[in-house]
């Protein structure tokens, strides 16, 4: 793969994991958050604003890594932003198979 498509797919795990995230704190409330920045920044700025500013930031370190070609660090950061995700999704399951009778 190019080190532009990791870049795409970096960005697009952390909209994923942006939409996962507001699904569980819409659903579950704040205290289910495990990063105590972006919990701070939902807290200050509300939740979408601060789940794009953080998106944002983001977005930019990765642009970064990509600019000065880093493909190995961009490789790494892909595959720990692609556990997050998958991590909110298993919370979504277990949480909606907990609630059923």
């Amino acid at each position: 793969m190019s080190i532009k498509k990791w870049l795409i797919a970096n960005v697009l795990f952390k909209v994923l994991d942006i939409l996962t995230t507001i699904f569980i704190v819409v659903n579950f409330g704040f205290d289910m958050e495990s990063n105590p920045i972006v919990l701070w920044m939902m807290l200050v700025l509300g939740m979408t604003p601060g789940l794009i500013v953080i998106g944002l930031l983001h977005t930019l370190a990765m642009s970064i890594l990509y600019l000065f070609d880093q493909k190995l660090l961009l490789k790494i950061a892909t595959v720990i932003t692609a556990l997050i995700p998958i991590t909110n999704l298993a919370t979504i399951i277990i949480e909606i198979i907990g609630k059923v009778p």
